[in-house]
């Protein structure tokens, strides 16, 4: 899913090789895997599995937008489909979790989607991604109005995952090009203060929305080095909540404790 050039049925078993003989290899894997293809799904998680004792869950992007203007990265009609929920349901047997990458318009079928399957749990990454939210792409946000449009449909659409306690809230992702922002264009990359203003009303709606409990930082790089520098983005992200005058055991909850027991990280970090 990220570029792994290895082929065949088990193609996105090697990556996980490649991560797990590193010298020093990460605390826990989230490998690629064809969800809604049961003969595959079961091959590739048993590879993942003898290849690592790292593995923790599996992303397999569900992103796909109505208009062709923005990049589509699979058929809009999986996300709703049986075969999907099936997988999800093996996800949920093996005690492996499920990274749902979708757009802003696709939130309402992620929302039945995880009614649907209840035991199994995700993560929705990126906030839902809403394209044009704060500028324009790809024939979205082009207006004010459009733009206050956007934002209410993905605050609508949060809110309706959020009602399935089955779901966790990522909070990445929102300095990628296609969200509007247009940090990429400029000349120099933005301060603290920028992102902080740019992010801060958004992370904290995710925040409220999903309570502390359900939601984790992430930097999305290096998807986002191309709008903001890493040690900027981080620095941002602590001032959004302090700022907000969140407990010093909620901020350390949402850096690095809930991934942390999202992930089973404790599980596996004696072996460092």
């Amino acid at each position: 899913e990220a570029g792994w050039t290895a082929r065949g049925t088990l193609g996105p078993v090697g990556e996980t090789q490649w991560l797990d003989r590193l010298n020093e290899p990460p605390l826990g894997i989230v490998a690629h895997a064809v969800v809604d293809d049961p003969a595959a799904l079961e091959a590739q998680l048993d590879g993942h599995s003898i290849a690592s004792g790292r593995l923790r869950g599996v992303r397999d992007i569900l992103s796909a937008h109505p208009d062709k203007r923005v990049h589509t990265w699979t058929d809009p009609s999986r996300i709703g489909s049986d075969a999907l929920r099936v997988g999800l349901g093996t996800l949920a047997e093996r005690g492996l979790t499920f990274e749902a990458w979708c757009y802003s318009n696709q939130l309402g079928a992620l929302a039945r989607l995880a009614d649907d399957v209840p035991m199994t749990t995700m993560v929705l990454d990126h906030m839902g991604t809403p394209v044009g939210l704060a500028g324009p792409h790809g024939g979205q946000g082009e207006t004010e109005a459009d733009r206050a449009r956007i934002l209410d449909d993905w605050h609508a659409g949060l809110v309706a995952v959020a009602e399935h306690r089955n779901v966790h809230c990522k909070l990445s992702g929102l300095l990628m090009p296609i969200c509007g922002f247009g940090f990429h264009e400029r000349d120099t990359k933005p301060s603290v203060g920028e992102v902080v203003d740019a992010l801060g009303p958004h992370v904290l709606f995710g925040i409220e929305t999903f309570g502390v409990e359900r939601c984790m930082f992430a930097s999305n790089f290096p998807m986002d080095k191309v709008s903001v520098d890493y040690e900027v983005l981080w620095d941002a992200f602590l001032q959004i909540i302090a700022n907000a005058g969140l407990a010093a055991s909620q901020q350390a909850a949402l850096l690095a404790g809930n991934a942390a027991a999202f992930y089973r990280l404790e599980d596996i970090s004696s072996d460092r």
